[in-house]
Parts: structure tokens; C-alpha cells; sequence
């Protein structure tokens, strides 16, 4: 039976073929893009550093919220105190939508994060052109071609925020020389979570790296923690559930 990731990919494929033309014809916009890195790396001593997720559905929680053009807006206003914003644009499996993050560059000023499943150069080119600051790349996925697609971030003044799950997924990100690195305590051929990847893998990364826990940070004492083994969080799912997100992200943000 196909893993979650491989279905995803194969809709990911027939969705490039349809849309590739379109990609190719546009051009990349002139504004200078936002680090990433810099927003993880300068949050202040009292805070915890957090890229918040807008994420509306996923294989492992089905639909999460119902998205609306005005629920986007007013959810991306609530989460302005986050270091970055990720914005997931894959339709099929989370209810994402590119328009999300031209949404996102109009009602927030850090810097934004494209979460997608990327198994083609073209789609770095489209994340430039969508506005995105930097884009997820899946190790899993890419494999040993992953540093052909951090020189095509460069390429396009993008950061890559680089996932891993693996000590083989991280040899091949430490390789490439992978700048940020997310550990993904979610294993995506189960969807099982455990929070201890974190801190198994974070002991082989470099200080010199910027490390980001994934997936199941679902309160204070996880963020504790973690907080000793990585320089930041992805949190989605916590805060989508919220009936307060701008609340819950600021009692995460002081854990």
C-alpha cells in the first residue's frame, strides 16, 4: 500500500504537468525577499521563536478549520507576533492555496515560508513568483538531488527550509550544507508523532545551523522541553484549533 507521501507526490506530478506553461511564462518579482533565518535567529531572550502554519486540513487530522478568503486574512492578522508565517499551498491533501500566500504578503511583514511537497526545480521558480520568502524542501522526497534544488533557492534569492526525519535524511542535509534544518517529528509513512526525533537528531547538527522542530508541539511543556535541542518551532495544527490563536500563539511564545 502507497505511503501518504508517495499519493501525495504522484497528485503533485499530474498538477505540474497542468500548470507547468503557466509557471514558465512568469517572471520572478524584483523585491528583495526576507531571511528566514534572521527572524529564527533574533528573537528575544524571554520569547521562543515560532513559524506559525496556516493550515486548514491534513492526512492526519482531516479538516482542521473551513478556509475562507476573509477567515485567511483575519487569521494571518492574528498571528503577526510569529517569527514567520507558513503558508501550505497543496489542494489535495491540506486544503492549501498559492492565492494564501499573495494573501499573507499583503497582511504580514515577516518573513514567509511556502510548505509543499517540491520534486521539481520549476516549482523554486514558482515559489519566487508567488512571493514566498523561502520554500520546504523534503529530503525524503528529494534525496540526493537536494543540492541541485538549494543552488536553485539561491538562485532565486530563496532560504530552503530543509526537513529531515532520519540520520540518513540528515547526512544528506549536513552534506549539501543545508543552512536550516526542520526536524520532523512526524513520520510520514505512518503519521506517528514522536517528539524525541528532536533530540536525537539535533546532537549530530552544527551550532552554526538553524534547527526547527516539527509536528505535535501541542503545549508549554513540549516547547521545554525541546527548546534545549533546536533554535525554533513549526507549530500549525495548535494554533489552528484555537478559538483564540493570537492568544495561544502568545502563551507559546513565552514558554
Amino acid at each position: 500500500m502507497p505511503s501518504v507521501l508517495k499519493k501525495i507526490e504522484e497528485t503533485v506530478k499530474k498538477d505540474l504537468e497542468k500548470n507547468r506553461q503557466t509557471i514558465e511564462n512568469h517572471r520572478k518579482p524584483t523585491t528583495k525577499t526576507k531571511s528566514l533565518k534572521k527572524a529564527i535567529k533574533t528573537r528575544s531572550r524571554k520569547k521562543t521563536s515560532i513559524i506559525a502554519e496556516l493550515k486548514y486540513s491534513s492526512p492526519s487530522k482531516g479538516q482542521i478549520k473551513k478556509p475562507t478568503t476573509n477567515e485567511t486574512k483575519n487569521t494571518i492578522k492574528k498571528l503577526e507576533n510569529a517569527q514567520a508565517l507558513s503558508i501550505l499551498t497543496e489542494p489535495h491533501y491540506f486544503n492549501g492555496k498559492k492565492e494564501y500566500i499573495k494573501i499573507a504578503r499583503k497582511n504580514y511583514n515577516g518573513p514567509i515560508l511556502r510548505k509543499d511537497f517540491i520534486i521539481d526545480p520549476i516549482q523554486i521558480k514558482e515559489t519566487r513568483q508567488l512571493g514566498a520568502d523561502a520554500v520546504l524542501l523534503i529530503t525524503s522526497l528529494l534525496d540526493t538531488e537536494l543540492p541541485k534544488y538549494l543552488k536553485k533557492c539561491r538562485q532565486n534569492q530563496l532560504e530552503a527550509l530543509v526537513e529531515v526525519r532520519t540520520p540518513r535524511e540528515l547526512d544528506i542535509a549536513l552534506k549539501s550544507n543545508a543552512d536550516i534544518i526542520g526536524i520532523n517529528n512526524r513520520n510520514l509513512n505512518n503519521l506517528k508523532i514522536d517528539l524525541n526525533t528532536t533530540i536525537k537528531l539535533s546532537k549530530k547538527i552544527p551550532t552554526t545551523k538553524t534547527t526547527i522542530s516539527e509536528s505535535g508541539i501541542q503545549n508549554k511543556n513540549d516547547i521545554k522541553k525541546l527548546k534545549p535541542y533546536c533554535d525554533g518551532f513549526l507549530i500549525g495544527t495548535e494554533l489552528m484549533n484555537s478559538k483564540n490563536p493570537e492568544k495561544r500563539l502568545e502563551d507559546l511564545l513565552c514558554a
